[in-house]
């Protein structure tokens, strides 16, 4: 079976689950969704500056 078919298996599966959710449930994961587009990746950690030896 290649990827493509796996792939299609699994969304009829899902299909068939969010079919028997109620209203509010999909509602719930609707919004879950909706908010994971919206969020921001996290910003990097801010690097610490390498001491520099004084040169005399």
């Amino acid at each position: 079976m290649n990827k493509s078919n796996f792939e299609l298996k699994d969304l009829k599966e899902s299909a068939e689950y969010v079919k028997g959710l109620n209203e509010r449930q999909k509602s719930f994961i609707q919004g879950y969704i909706a908010g994971a587009k919206d969020a921001q990746p996290a910003a990097p950690a801010a690097k610490e500056h390498e001491k520099q030896e004084e040169v005399k």
